[in-house]
């Protein structure tokens, strides 16, 4: 059998490569076997200061990022540019020696790491010239990163890439991407026009027609598939594609790939993200799988809009039940500090069609490292799925999926009755409200259950945290790296977790009989904290000491309680911390309550026109209740090997995160 050898010439940052990805896959599933595909990287952008001197596209940021926006329009390819405004890639020689240590490592999974190279730049606004996010992506890939990082300090992937750049110079290549068709005489056709002359089908058309006429062969007709299947497939192996990508990947026009994707969607197999007018299709399935709604109810109250009242809200809107969030107080919202997103709590997000917004603003948390006060380590763990967001861009994200004003604040909750199949509802001097049914969202204290299930309240632990957000990343801290210091002797731990949005958040886990805190103030705290820190590692007492100095530090007192015996009372349910209260220890609280929405939500969906909200309900209940007596479970047993330490010779802790 003919075969052509195909050397593609490409670079991790390259927008045109980006937008080549669907057209060479369809160009392989064409012709099979007869190309072979050679990936060489071509070194795009040496260096970004220079490129900038010397009067490049990039000289013009703004213009280069409106130049990308219409770009993604005219595709339909999701091509987010605004990442060269606040974290530009300085180089892309790094992440092409990545992809070299991969590709002498891993060479099955090289193909792979570069697409997520890719997705992180033009989807999740990642500066890949960063050795951070390069891990990342290793991590993301299942790469083995002892591997990986020996090919980068040996120097094998650099002189691999070393040969692509002789290679390159050696073809007079200049643009990109470059195909280079070479048959089995060694004659070879150049082609580096195609994205600058034709567009969409007439791409794959020449390059089908070169083949065909190197190979003397006639384009081969490809079988007939299920195109509904071959969607599933499709995303199954890139987990999330745009409209154009999967037409082009099908063979198919975009109208046809769309109606096939709108019955994939009536019939729930797939679900649609929007972002940015894009089009962003996943597979439906797993636990938040969502159906068609026929449930009866219209008219339904969701009290807190916090997590899981707006990941409700949402959830609901999608499942087409109406309703309307009522919240306290319009600073509740803008004010907290941060979370650990788990896989749980992260596939609750993307089930609501959050997952792309999201990986732009969260901070990946590839590994644990527990300390000790000198600075020896006592643990280090990999880490999958464990993302640090802020409170405010958490809530931000799930706030864009609603319409604005959509949430009516200052409404006190003054009175709340039950009667019949309705439930009445008075906010401060207001009128009293009549719902089909209530949502309690309103927090650790939730005034709701006050009400309805008065016996059930959070009683206070010996643990108490000292919490505080700086303005200011700390190059002494990896950006993907949450830490821990053990301090036996004091009986006490500090934990550090960077965010993506230039914060560091730490937090200080005390014990109320070895430090009572008479004081409560930020002041007090500072002084308290500095003192607890003053032998601790240079960076842990710089963040502490000088990065925190005139910074609010806020007092948490921790928490617990007991497992209710049902998550509502007649047609009113809770959610979230208002049905259980967490120990920060799992840092499950913000998961649990994504959790929560979604599966009920999930479950509403389900729920035909005669079924009992009772009933979906107990199911709701059903289905969390195990999980939930988990985490307290695992809390309590956190809390009292915490209290321990000193007392047993407890070193470290256990994570909700392992």
């Amino acid at each position: 059998m003919k075969r052509l050898r195909l050397i593609y010439f490409t670079d991790p940052i390259c927008s045109t490569c980006w937008l080549a990805e669907p057209y060479l896959y369809r160009l392989q599933k064409i012709w099979g076997d007869s190309i072979l595909l050679e990936i060489r990287m071509g070194g795009l952008l040496p260096s970004l200061v220079e490129a900038q001197k010397n009067e490049s596209v990039l000289s013009n940021i703004h213009s280069f990022i409106s130049q990308l926006s219409e770009l993604s329009k005219l595709t339909g390819m999701h091509l987010d540019g605004s990442f060269w405004e606040h974290s530009p890639v300085s180089s892309s020689y790094p992440s092409s020696i990545a992809y070299h240590a991969v590709k002498l490592s891993s060479p099955e999974l090289a193909a792979n790491y570069l697409r997520t190279l890719r997705e992180m730049v033009y989807t999740e606004n990642k500066d890949i010239s960063n050795i951070v996010w390069l891990e990342e992506a290793a991590i993301r890939n299942k790469i083995n990163l002892d591997d990986f990082h020996s090919r980068l300090k040996d120097g094998s992937a650099e002189i691999a890439f070393q040969r692509d750049l002789m290679l390159k110079d050696e073809l007079g290549v200049r643009r990109f991407p470059t195909l280079i068709f070479e048959d089995e005489e060694g004659q070879r056709i150049i082609e580096n026009q195609a994205f600058k002359s034709l567009h969409g089908n007439q791409i794959l058309e020449h390059w089908n027609e070169t083949i065909s006429r190197m190979l003397n062969l006639s384009v081969p007709t490809t079988e007939s598939v299920n195109q509904t299947a071959e969607i599933t497939t499709l995303l199954q192996e890139f987990e999330s594609l745009t409209t154009a990508e999967l037409a082009i990947m099908l063979g198919e026009s975009e109208t046809q790939t769309l109606q096939l994707l709108e019955i994939a969607l009536h019939a729930r197999r797939v679900q649609r993200e929007m972002h940015q007018e894009l089009s962003i299709w996943r597979k439906n399935e797993g636990v938040f799988r969502w159906e068609k709604n026929e449930a009866t109810l219209n008219n339904t109250a969701i009290v807190g809009a916090g997590i899981a009242g707006l990941a409700l809200a949402i959830g609901l809107k999608k499942a087409g039940i109406g309703h309307t969030i009522f919240e306290r107080s319009r600073s509740n919202t803008k004010s907290g500090f941060g979370f650990l997103i788990l896989e749980n709590g992260f596939k609750a997000l993307e089930s609501l069609g959050l997952k792309t917004q999201f990986l732009k603003v969260a901070n990946p948390i590839c590994t644990y490292r527990a300390l000790a006060p000198d600075g020896s380590l006592l643990r280090y763990k990999a880490l999958e799925k464990c993302y640090a967001i802020s409170r405010r861009d958490l809530l931000g994200i799930l706030n864009s999926e609603l319409p604005a004003d959509f949430v009516q604040y200052e409404k006190t909750l003054s009175a709340i009755h039950q009667i019949d199949s309705s439930v009445h509802v008075q906010f401060g001097q207001d009128s009293m409200q009549s719902f089909e049914a209530l949502f309690a969202c309103d927090g650790f204290h939730s005034e709701v259950r006050s009400n309805i299930l008065p016996k059930f309240k959070p009683q206070s632990t010996s643990e108490k945290e000292l919490v505080c957000l700086v303005d200011a990343t700390v190059s002494d801290f990896p950006l993907i790296e949450f830490t821990k210091i053990i301090d036996s002797q004091q009986r006490c731990n500090t934990g550090i977790v960077p965010l993506r949005n230039g914060q560091m958040l730490w937090f200080m886990q005390l014990n109320d009989e070895v430090f009572p805190l008479e004081q409560k103030d930020s002041e007090s705290l500072y002084k308290l904290a500095c003192e607890i820190s003053a032998h601790y590692p240079k960076p842990v007492r710089d963040l502490i000491h000088i990065k925190s100095k005139n910074v609010p530090i806020y007092l948490w007192n921790s928490n617990r309680m007991d497992l209710m015996p049902a998550f509502h009372k007649g047609n009113i349910c809770f959610l979230g911390d208002a049905a259980h209260p967490l120990l920060a220890f799992t840092s499950q609280g913000a998961n649990s309550a994504l959790e929560d929405a979604v599966t009920l939500a999930t479950l509403l969906s389900k729920a035909n026109g005669n079924a009992c909200t009772e009933d979906v309900y107990l199911e709701y209940y059903q289905k969390r209740q195990d999980l939930i007596s988990t985490y307290i479970m695992q809390g309590d047993e956190m809390l009292e090997e915490f209290l321990s330490i000193g007392t047993q010779g407890a070193e470290t802790i256990p994570l909700a995160i392992h």
